[in-house]
């Protein structure tokens, strides 16, 4: 009789103790859960490149050869530096100045290219987003902590193709110069399209063999019937913070944000 006690105790000790857990587990997943609206707002796509300072190339030619030379590719020169003597046909000896403030970039014999300090930014875009850029076009990119605007300059009409993709050159004005310096490379986040869509938390994705999908709030009140909850969705484009998404009645939802554990579990 008394071992029968026993195992009556054991038993109902782990029920209990299931029970503990369980609802233990269930407030410990509730307590991870974050929870967002869907709206209708303004989504600003973002598209992030690498670009390099540049700046007008200036072309100094001549014909002959040259006698003296005062500065080489790399030096640094001002409107009316004489940056090199040069003896023509007729063993005149003639002075080539250049008439902007720059930088030497190449020294040949026939010609002196300097770049003026005048910089801008240049970067390769494949066609796809090249054709998103127009004169409203803005970007900002990063040096010494502090963010910078670059604006909309122009755009090469040919492109050529890299691999599998025809790539074109973009350029962009620079309000603030300082300390730039020229073939500095910069990140550079551009940004290419503005529209008014369904906008969701990115974080609040989910992803199955059945394709992208949101999870309700309702759940957290029945955390044993998820597909009850399942909201199946199109994620259309996204950038560090918003996915543009489609579907049906979706506006002003509340959905479920659950941390990478939480996913796994629900994915499996």
């Amino acid at each position: 009789m008394k071992k029968k006690l026993q195992i009556v105790f054991l038993l109902l000790l782990s029920i209990v103790l299931m029970v503990v857990l369980f609802n233990t587990g269930n407030r410990v997943l509730l307590e991870s859960v974050e929870t967002t609206e869907i709206v209708y707002d303004v989504f600003e796509e973002i598209f992030k490149t690498t670009a390099v300072v540049t700046g007008k190339a200036h072309f100094y030619y001549f014909q002959g050869y040259i006698s003296e030379q005062n500065y080489k590719v790399g030096d640094r020169v001002f409107k009316d530096t004489i940056v090199l003597k040069y003896k023509d046909f007729d063993n005149k000896t003639n002075n080539l100045k250049v008439s902007i403030d720059g930088f030497i970039t190449e020294v040949s014999n026939d010609r002196v290219v300097v770049v003026d300090d005048n910089y801008f930014l240049s970067c390769k875009l494949n066609s796809d987003y090249w054709s998103l850029v127009d004169e409203e076009t803005e970007a900002l990119f990063l040096t010494d902590d502090k963010p910078r605007l670059a604006r909309y300059l122009g755009k090469s009409e040919y492109g050529y193709q890299i691999d599998e993709l025809v790539y074109y050159d973009v350029y962009f004005s620079i309000e603030d110069r300082q300390g730039l310096k020229l073939n500095q490379q910069v990140n550079l986040s551009i940004s290419l399209d503005k529209q008014t869509c369904l906008l969701v938390d990115k974080r609040a994705l989910l992803h199955d063999e059945k394709g992208d999908y949101l999870i309700d709030s309702g759940w957290l009140n029945d955390l044993n019937h998820l597909d009850k909850y399942r909201i199946d969705i199109k994620v259309l484009k996204f950038n560090e913070q918003f996915a543009s998404i489609s579907g049906i009645a979706l506006e002003g939802k509340q959905v479920c944000i659950v941390d990478t554990a939480i996913k796994e579990l629900l994915n499996d």
